[in-house]
């Protein structure tokens, strides 16, 4: 799952650097890890601790507060 996610994180952030500066799409490639986990969650059944929703959160909110 982690191979699957880096390589369609740097396809996507290829592709989006035809359309996107690059420091607008850097914030981005920080919901690479929360993807990941999502991605072993659902396709794995991997439990989620509370590590990775207060690690889920600060990302998240470090992507609302940079995008502000």
């Amino acid at each position: 799952v982690a191979l699957g996610v880096s390589i369609g994180a740097y396809v996507l952030w290829y592709w989006l650097l035809k359309y996107i500066e690059t420091t607008r799409i850097a914030v981005y490639q920080n919901f690479q890890p929360v993807i990941a986990t999502a991605a072993t969650f659902f396709l794995l059944g991997e439990k989620i601790g509370w590590p990775f929703i207060i690690g889920g959160s600060i990302v998240l909110i470090g992507v609302i507060i940079t995008r502000r």
